[in-house]
């Protein structure tokens, strides 16, 4: 679904079924270094779209939809 850019690397944000997931990674000597599990971040969607400045669960709003 995205790429949420942090200090040291990133974490790609993907959806699984009705889940939104997170794997974050590191930049290494040969390239990316993926953590081993994915977390849900499907209640902070919102708060990392606002980081992201991207609209990641194409809900046609960036952030809080309610406001």
């Amino acid at each position: 679904v995205g790429r949420v850019p942090t200090k040291n690397g990133g974490s790609l944000i993907f959806k699984d079924g009705n889940t939104f997931k997170q794997q974050q990674y590191a930049w290494g000597e040969q390239g990316p270094v993926f953590a081993v599990n994915a977390q849900d971040v499907t209640s902070q969607i919102e708060e990392i779209e606002e980081i992201a400045d991207v609209d990641l669960n194409n809900d046609g709003f960036i952030g809080d939809s309610q406001h």
